[in-house]
């Protein structure tokens, strides 16, 4: 009876309905307004695997120790196993167009708001960022329930004035990688490059997969796609967009000691606790230095947007702490103490960061680059 199943609007394919860049914003702008850690932590979740176009397994093998971060393109990256193809894939995290789209934003949220605090590091054990995904037997159920949880006709009670009118009826975490496939198609990636982020195995096609796909140059039009950004020319590779940085504050005068400590207190990076890789001097320390721009950069949206609360409440507490600002007064530590002051306005100007390298038209149309 195959041919009377369209007739009855029955689906003829078990694919799942598609998730895609509009519902991860949406997602996460709701996520944030709910603020809690947990939601915090969920819309980095959905925003992981988004941006890997990943399998919903994926994620829960994300750990301190496979972490990396990549000098040339100036981005996190990762190698996960893909259990159901035996193969390697190689992933990129580049910086977001938007705060939504952002994993590094993201993650950086789920930091703040204390979602790692304890986990602390065993040098001879396994350390995962998300344990209750990877310990559990079934990790695509777990966030399935999360998107269910946002959907227009959901009963959950936590999300009742949180939902997400756009979403599937069902939505289940496997579109999340069927959305991010289409995205890229749309965005008009090629296949070569698409298959390159999806981590399909064409390896039977030719033995030149094996090598192809396992380069970051590969991933970056994919990869600027279901970040936010449009693709590079058809065909062309060219470069990811640049993260956050504190390198104009450190230029204009500012402590980079104090910006290391505001990076450690925002994030809550704690010798014992936190991953040693992370921490002043660590392989992880350029990400954890960009998640922490990236906070200061998006701190004014998040706040007029009333989003994340407890992680904005928690970069002004840092700010004092570090030195940064007095909390009568805003003023910023520099190094040479008799340069004139600056106002706060401008300091939180300058903490905007550099402009994106990815952001070339006029005027810009990225809002790192809009406030610089």
């Amino acid at each position: 009876m195959f041919h009377e199943s369209p007739a009855r609007g029955e689906a003829p394919s078990a694919q799942a309905q598609g998730i895609y860049n509009l519902h991860r914003v949406e997602m996460a702008r709701q996520l944030r307004l709910h603020g809690s850690p947990d939601s915090v932590k969920r819309a980095s979740v959905i925003n992981f695997l988004g941006s890997a176009a990943g399998r919903p397994s994926e994620i829960s093998e994300l750990s301190p120790d496979n972490l990396s971060w990549d000098q040339r393109f100036e981005c996190a990256c990762v190698q996960w196993a893909q259990f159901k193809t035996f193969k390697c894939k190689l992933v990129m995290f580049p910086a977001g167009a938007n705060r939504f789209l952002c994993v590094i934003n993201s993650f950086a949220c789920a930091f703040a708001a204390g979602c790692f605090g304890m986990q602390a590091y065993d040098r001879d054990g396994m350390n995962y960022f998300y344990p209750d995904l990877a310990e559990a037997s079934q990790p695509s159920t777990t966030i399935s329930s999360w998107l269910k949880a946002l959907s227009p006709t959901s009963s959950n009670v936590t999300y009742q004035n949180h939902r997400v009118a756009s979403l599937p009826e069902d939505p289940t975490a496997a579109g999340i990688r069927v959305g991010s496939i289409n995205e890229m198609a749309a965005g008009a990636v090629s296949a070569e490059n698409t298959l390159a982020v999806s981590g399909h195995d064409a390896e039977k096609l030719s033995t030149l997969w094996h090598d192809m796909t396992l380069t970051l140059a590969a991933l970056i039009p994919g990869a600027n796609v279901l970040a936010g950004w449009l693709a590079p020319v058809y065909y062309k590779l060219g470069e990811g967009p640049t993260p956050a940085s504190f390198d104009v504050l450190v230029s204009g005068g500012v402590d980079m000691d104090c910006l290391d400590r505001l990076t450690d207190l925002m994030l809550r990076l704690m010798p014992g606790l936190a991953p040693p890789m992370m921490l002043r001097g660590g392989s992880l320390r350029p990400l954890a230095l960009a998640m922490a721009a990236t906070l200061v950069m998006f701190y004014s949206e998040s706040v007029n947007a009333g989003e994340v609360l407890t992680v904005t409440q928690r970069m002004r507490e840092s700010m004092v702490e570090a030195g940064l600002q007095r909390a009568d007064q805003g003023e910023v530590h520099r190094r040479q103490p008799g340069r004139a002051d600056s106002s706060s306005a401008e300091q939180t100007q300058a903490a905007r960061i550099r402009p994106s390298r990815q952001c070339s038209s006029s005027p810009p149309t990225c809002s790192a680059c809009r406030a610089a």
